[in-house]
């Protein structure tokens, strides 16, 4: 049998092109486009190494038992609002990850930040909350389940002072709540008054309706967002000293009731004294043009908050 010269030919070429001694080795992930950690999969073949396919998902082999053991531990706690106990769980696991020299879970990081998430009043806590969410972000692919949530706990920081312009960032930042946190809107504030002295006169517990009226919830909610601005807590508690005297006037139509403050009064710039001015004047015009002569003496307590 004759072979023929341009078969040949075209076997030399295909030879020559299959063993180019210059061509570079390609990432063999990249060339079969295998999943990474966290992305979906349909069998193990489809992870790229050292991951192995569970629940259509593609989960690292390399992990911590006890940290895992402590990791459900914090989500069985988070589940049922044990937030203190979710925290020290979820450290415990961090911990022990670290001592067993293996590398924390994106899914770990993300348990850790949603834990803190619930202590979130305690700055400390919500620094270290949004550090460990950020964490979580930075190592859960894109268009994963775990990423999604990590965002959304993060927005949850929003409102604590997270700038999200931060989170571009490779690595820690020295701090995530650079930003002046939002108040809490005052239509969910209640004002309640409530006192210690035993009397059934009609001009006390008129006094102490006409304190969480919504007439007087101006003045008091202004005191209410000097003292958050001042120290961000979300109570404002204050409790002043009443009497209600008749007091006579130069002229006997002068005469009349009058509910007054007892004591010093607080020094400026204090919720104390912001709250005295308002209900003093309140007292003011509410005893106006009354006669009753009753007499009384006490402590009012007015609190706001949600």
């Amino acid at each position: 049998m004759k072979t023929r010269p341009h078969l040949i030919l075209a076997l030399l070429l295909i030879a020559a092109t299959g063993c180019d001694p210059n061509a570079k080795a390609q990432n063999n992930d990249r060339v079969l486009n295998l999943s990474k950690e966290h992305e979906s999969c349909a069998s193990s073949p489809d992870c790229s190494a050292g991951l192995r396919c569970f629940d259509a998902v593609c989960r690292s082999t390399e992990s911590s038992l006890i940290g895992d053991y402590y990791a459900a531990a914090g989500a069985r706690a988070l589940a049922a609002g044990e937030v203190d106990k979710a925290v020290a769980a979820y450290t415990a696991a961090v911990n022990r990850y670290q001592s067993d020299k293996k590398a924390i879970p994106a899914t770990l990081h993300c348990g850790y930040g949603r834990a803190l998430l619930g202590a979130r009043d305690d700055r400390d806590q919500a620094e270290e909350s949004a550090r460990a969410l950020h964490r979580c972000l930075r190592e859960a692919p894109v268009g994963s389940s775990v990423r999604a949530r990590a965002l959304a706990d993060l927005a949850v920081l929003g409102d604590s002072g997270l700038d999200p312009e931060l989170l571009a960032g490779e690595g820690d930042m020295a701090a995530y709540l650079t930003k002046q946190p939002a108040a809490p809107s005052t239509d969910d504030l209640r004002v309640t008054a409530s006192g210690d002295v035993k009397t059934r006169s009609r001009t006390y517990t008129g006094f102490l309706e006409q304190i969480q009226a919504a007439s007087a919830r101006g003045p008091l909610l202004a005191c209410w967002e000097a003292n958050w601005k001042a120290t961000r807590e979300e109570e404002l508690s204050v409790t002043l000293p009443f009497r209600q005297r008749f007091v006579e006037g130069a002229y006997e139509e002068d005469d009349r009731d009058q509910i007054s403050i007892d004591g010093d009064e607080p020094a400026p710039g204090t919720p104390e004294r912001c709250v005295y001015d308002a209900l003093g004047a309140l007292a003011d015009e509410f005893t106006k043009g009354k006669r009753t002569g009753n007499r009384w003496d006490g402590n009012i307590t007015v609190r706001i908050s949600e």
